[in-house]
């Protein structure tokens, strides 16, 4: 199947109101399913789009825009499978404080649903294209798969599933995602229920929260909080665990999986979660915390236009029509070719013309008035 990559934009004071939001504008082509977009911005007006599509092959590929989103460049491709049963999937993008994009990505195996490998790639600040993908994570038994990244203390962290049972892995790179250390188990948890987040506070302290299982059969299975400290990651604590009756799959409706923080005001965090879709239905759970050793910061206001708007009620204010920016990699059509190879006239052409008649007139006067003069001697 084949669909598009839109995009549409709000003020964020107005991001609740749906009569707020801008027509969607089309920025990519050809995407796939099961479908990957993710959207990231450095904050000072370029936004980055990378998607999983297919228009010159199955792979990732990348729009970008130098005005908040008014106008995008055409897509163009990141990294490649070089498979019909090979698909990216679990994509993650991050933006550090330098304005560097990264992303994290796994290949999967569309027959078995397992991912087979983990790629990382880096999109620097004020460049137009990405470096080539480095592998980080191949499948060593079960799958390898849903990655994460965040930039901290001058280090890109990387936390992945792999093994078999799975279990939660790490990778560091100290040189901007050039070369990687070699990779860390962190805890005895195992079971693959998503990608863990990871979140700082005001007091530079990284945070990691995860769902897992722990301990003997029946295991124990939770949402865990674990705290790094410098060197290595704290022995996770349960936000809530719960014994199963029945172990893994097929099971009561709790376990807790795809874990996602935020940190509000600099000492408050909140985590949500949902269940295992393999445990049986079970909603979306939530917990907060105020951190003690982390100072509360005032709350930052949402920017607001510098005059009252009305906020359209029927026809939405559309957005300019996409300035496609020139590409390197942008390939011209054959129209344009054969248009490119056909002759074309001199514009200067009527005037050498002209000149030239206007110079053999001139020589023929010339001409006869040496010819009068002899027959006059």
């Amino acid at each position: 199947m084949a669909a598009n990559i839109y995009y549409s934009q709000a003020l964020a004071v107005d991001a609740a109101n749906a009569t707020a939001w801008l027509p969607p504008m089309k920025i990519g082509f050809r995407a796939i399913t099961p479908d990957e977009a993710s959207l990231v911005s450095d904050g000072k007006g370029r936004l980055v789009v990378v998607y999983s599509g297919n228009m010159e092959g199955i792979g990732l590929y990348t729009i970008q825009s130098e005005d908040n989103g008014l106008t995008w460049t055409e897509p163009l491709p990141l990294a490649f499978t070089y498979s019909e049963n090979l698909i990216p999937s679990a994509l993650k993008t991050y933006s550090d404080k330098a304005g560097n994009i990264h992303a994290v990505w796994t290949i999967s195996n569309r027959t078995t649903g397992n991912g087979v490998a983990i790629y990382y790639a880096k999109l620097q600040a004020g460049k137009i294209e990405w470096k080539d993908p480095v592998l980080l994570a191949e499948v060593t038994a079960f799958e390898v798969d849903t990655a994460s990244i965040i930039d901290y203390n001058d280090a890109l962290f990387v936390i992945y599933h792999n093994d078999s049972p799975t279990t939660r892995w790490m990778r560091r790179s100290f040189d901007g995602g050039e070369t990687w250390n070699s990779p860390i188990r962190l805890f005895p948890h195992v079971g693959s229920n998503g990608p863990a987040s990871l979140v700082v506070d005001s007091s530079n302290a990284l945070h990691m929260f995860f769902g897992n299982r722990v301990g003997d059969h029946p295991a124990d299975h939770g949402m865990w909080h674990s705290v790094w400290n410098g060197d290595r990651w704290l022995s996770p604590e349960a936000i809530v665990v719960k014994k199963r009756v029945i172990d893994d799959v097929g099971g009561n409706g709790f376990d807790p999986s795809f874990a996602h923080a935020v940190v509000s005001q600099g000492n408050t965090i909140l985590v949500t979660w949902i269940t295992d879709p393999a445990a049986g239905p079970n909603g979306v759970w939530y917990s907060y915390a105020t951190l003690k050793d982390a100072p509360k910061l005032p709350p930052s206001p949402l920017p607001v236009p510098p005059t009252a708007t009305p906020i359209p009620t029927k026809t939405p204010i559309p957005l300019p029509s996409p300035t496609p920016s020139p590409t390197p990699r942008q390939i011209p059509s054959n129209a344009e070719i054969a248009a490119a190879e056909k002759p074309v006239s001199n514009p200067a052409g009527p005037l050498v013309t002209s000149g030239a008649i206007t110079t053999v007139f001139i020589l023929i006067i010339i001409a006869g008035w040496k010819i009068l003069r002899q027959t006059e001697r």
